[in-house]
Order: C-alpha cells, then sequence, then structure tokens
C-alpha cells in the first residue's frame, strides 16, 4: 500500500511547554504503558475465520469496537496478526485537546488519525473517512464514541460502509483480570499477565435498503451480544 498522508494536525492548544507535554510526553508514557501490558498478556483468538474472509477478498474494513474496549484494541488490528504491511488503519480523532493527545499516542502504534469528529461535523467525517478507505487505509471507529451515550451506536459507521463498500467486523477484546475506570465509558484496563480474548463476530450485513438508524440499532445488539459473552466468560 502506497504511503499516504491523512493526518491533519489540530490547531494549536496552549503553549510550547503545555503542547509538549500534553502532546509529547503523556502520549509517548502511555504509549509504554500500553505496549508493556500487550506484551505481558496471554492472548488468544476466537471468530479469527471472520477476519480471514475479508483479507482474502481485499475488501477495506471498518473495525467496530465499544469505546471501553478501546485502550487494548491495537491487539484486535489485522497487522498485529498477519504483519502484513501493504494495510494500515486509520481512526477518527477529533481538533480538540482529548483528540490531540489521542492521535499522538495512537501515532506510536502506526494507527494514523483522520481528524475531524461525528459530534462536530458530521458530513465532513464520513467524507474524511469515505477518502481514506479509497486510498487503501482501514478504519477503527467506536461507534458510541467519543463520548457516549455508552454502548449505543451512533448511524454514521453505517452510513460509512454503504458508501465505501467496506465491511463492519465487530470486535471484542476482554481480560480475565482488569480495572474498570470511573469514565463515561467504563473504561476496561487489564492488569499485567492477564489473559487476553480477542473476538470477532461474524461481518455485518449491510442492506441497500438499510437505513443507517435501522443498522445502528443492529450494530448496538451485536457488540452487545459480544460484551455479554465477554462478562459470562468473565463470571
Amino acid at each position: 500500500m502506497k504511503v499516504i498522508q491523512v493526518t491533519a494536525k489540530g490547531r494549536p492548544l496552549g503553549g510550547v511547554l503545555s503542547q509538549w507535554w500534553h502532546f509529547r510526553l503523556v502520549p509517548f508514557l502511555t504509549s509504554v504503558l500500553v505496549g508493556f501490558l500487550g506484551h505481558t498478556l496471554r492472548i488468544q483468538y476466537e471468530g479469527q475465520e471472520f477476519l480471514e474472509e475479508i483479507l482474502a477478498s481485499n475488501r477495506r474494513l471498518i473495525l467496530a469496537f465499544w469505546h471501553r474496549r478501546l485502550l487494548m484494541m491495537p491487539l484486535a488490528y489485522p497487522t498485529s496478526i498477519h504483519q502484513d504491511r501493504r494495510r494500515g488503519i486509520s481512526i477518527l480523532s477529533s481538533q480538540s485537546r482529548d483528540g490531540e493527545r489521542s492521535a499522538s499516542t495512537w501515532r506510536w502504534f502506526r494507527i494514523h488519525a483522520i481528524r475531524g469528529s461525528a459530534n462536530e461535523d458530521g458530513a465532513r467525517a464520513l467524507s474524511r473517512m469515505m477518502k481514506a478507505t479509497r486510498e487503501g487505509w482501514d478504519i477503527g471507529l467506536t461507534p458510541d464514541g467519543p463520548k457516549g451515550p455508552p454502548q449505543k451506536a451512533k448511524p454514521g459507521i453505517i452510513a460509512l460502509a454503504q458508501k465505501s463498500g467496506a465491511k463492519i467486523l465487530p470486535v471484542c477484546v476482554t481480560f480475565d483480570r482488569y480495572l474498570t475506570l470511573s469514565s463515561w465509558d467504563s473504561m476496561v484496563v487489564p492488569m499485567p499477565f492477564a489473559q487476553c480474548t480477542i473476538r470477532y463476530g461474524p461481518p455485518m450485513k449491510i442492506d441497500e435498503d438499510l437505513t443507517p438508524h435501522e443498522g445502528a440499532l443492529r450494530l448496538t445488539e451485536i457488540l452487545n451480544d459480544l460484551e455479554q459473552k465477554a462478562h459470562e466468560d468473565q463470571t
């Protein structure tokens, strides 16, 4: 895959020292922590055949997962399994302080940021993601992000799949030992050396007559079914 630039730097947020702290040091330290945790986990995959089918068809991929599962999601992207350097993944990141910090963090994992937010300008964000898929990028999306309501999908991901032809692949990354943060999404953070299960569901069927609203309700059910299976595994 050719090297393309889909990252647009956000507007300046604070002075030089503040930018260095928030967008250089904090992202680096976060990436070190996430990388350390990832290397200690005992990882197993379930439903990997669904992923294999999409890769074999050379279709673009939209990896769909709830925001609370975001932290270790780099483990679920195909290059983590196949080391296929012809593929790359992009995420949607707002131009706010949090969005800039997030983009700077994921850059350490070779995850690119498409600047924009469904909450700020849905049409512009959709257009930028469409451009990324045409240029060969897969997309990672949290349908309930960036600020909820938690575990309720928004319709933008359905519109993207219909217009781009990309396949929506639901995924849930779970752990047998973890902490739950007191954030709006109840972010899940694994304990070191925990058992990690990366579970893919069947690619979501997107009919031509499916409305984005109907698709969002269906995707909500699919992802919450994966959450329920995760809960059953942990009890």
